[in-house]
């Protein structure tokens, strides 16, 4: 999904909600790039928003650090594809 590309560019962790099967949860959960949620977890979503709400309310910050955030720059993907074209 191009919205993806995005919301990495924010540098906070992003929350998913995708089904089992999808590349994006492939992706999210192989990268490390935030939290994944699929659609019958509503119970663990509404506690991780909370926890993160109480965190903030009472002046916690969200520790995250991307791992692997560079290899989804523009400038990697381009040259990836490249590769992939010459191959």
């Amino acid at each position: 999904p191009s919205k993806f590309y995005e919301y990495l560019g924010f540098k906070k962790p992003i929350i998913v909600i995708a089904e089992r099967d999808s590349e994006l949860s492939e992706i999210i959960l192989a990268e490390k790039l935030g939290e994944l949620f699929y659609p019958d977890q509503i119970n663990e979503l509404s506690e991780y928003l909370l926890n993160i709400w109480y965190k903030k309310q009472n002046g916690g910050l969200i520790d995250f650090k991307y791992q692997n955030i560079d290899k989804f720059h523009i400038t990697n993907l381009v040259n990836d594809l490249q590769q992939m074209i010459d191959k």
